[in-house]
């Protein structure tokens, strides 16, 4: 507007640097384009001036925790929080990290607003592959954010550390009733828990047993069964009269779908089973 001779104003510009600025001096120019006294346009001779961009936004994270392990899903968490003087917005922590043992499932997080000094937690899922070996990983998460002039900003990397367990059986199977006689059958009960973070469906379980035992009732069915929780599986079994009472090993394996609806086959359990003399006392021997 009017600008009386003599007057100072100030004047604000929005700017951003791109993220490949270095901390050093930028030139800019400045000029003016008036309104003389005569009516005429007029621009005035150009002024220069520099500009030096303050460092990245700086993030941390911490509290870096997994649950990872050998052929299994896991998932590798923390808490990141904004450590500038700024407020960052649509922020999200991304995987950087690639490798071939090793897949994220997820690759972004996405954690909203952060003011200064505020935190937020994360959490990607990984699949580990069967190739893998168990011990420590580092990784690497950036974040991904847009800054007060609405600009897309990735910050440096940040390496997290965490350790790959070694490979957990899909199922733990356990017998809570496995004698029979010699001469005779039982039903063997046969608990089965679902060792892992993930979900699994259209469990078929199917008994082997070799000589003096043998099974009419070899196979068993659960359509579902969650992290952590327990069924009951019962089959039957024989042992020949000739059996001696001592254990004899039976074997199960099992087929199901995992969570991403691939069709597994599990390694073979094997489990005891007693053949123990009847405790029914007798009569006397009699001489014929």
């Amino acid at each position: 507007g009017e600008w009386p001779a003599g007057e100072t104003r100030t004047v604000e510009f929005e700017a951003t640097a791109a993220p490949t600025a270095g901390p050093q001096s930028y030139p800019l120019e400045l000029q003016a384009v008036y309104e003389g006294g005569d009516g005429q346009t007029k621009q005035s001779t150009p002024h220069r001036f520099s500009v030096q961009p303050g460092p990245a936004q700086p993030f941390a994270i911490d509290n870096v925790s997994g649950t990872l392990s050998v052929g299994g899903e896991g998932r590798l968490s923390g808490t990141i929080t904004n450590t500038g003087d700024a407020p960052v917005t649509n922020a999200v922590v991304v995987f950087a990290d690639q490798r071939a043992t090793i897949t994220p499932l997820e690759t972004e997080y996405a954690v909203g607003e952060l003011g200064p000094g505020q935190s937020a937690e994360f959490s990607f899922p990984i699949q580990v592959s069967e190739e893998a070996e168990a011990g420590p990983r580092q990784f690497s998460v950036l974040t991904r954010y847009r800054t007060g002039g609405d600009a897309v900003v990735e910050s440096p990397t940040i390496d997290l550390r965490t350790t790959v367990g070694p490979e957990v059986p899909a199922f733990t199977v356990e017998t809570t009733n496995a004698t029979v006689s010699p001469g005779g059958s039982a039903a063997l009960e046969v608990t089965v828990t679902n060792n892992r973070n993930e979900a699994y469906s259209d469990v078929s379980a199917k008994l082997f047993a070799e000589s003096p035992l043998s099974t009419g009732d070899d196979e068993a069915f659960v359509s579902d069964l969650a992290p952590g929780d327990s069924t009951t599986l019962t089959f039957q079994i024989a042992a020949g009269s000739a059996a001696l009472a001592k254990d004899y090993p039976v074997s199960l394996d099992f087929r199901y779908d995992d969570a991403d609806g691939d069709t597994l086959t599990s390694d073979p359990y094997r489990l005891p089973v007693t053949v123990r003399e009847s405790e029914e006392g007798g009569g006397p021997p009699w001489l014929l």
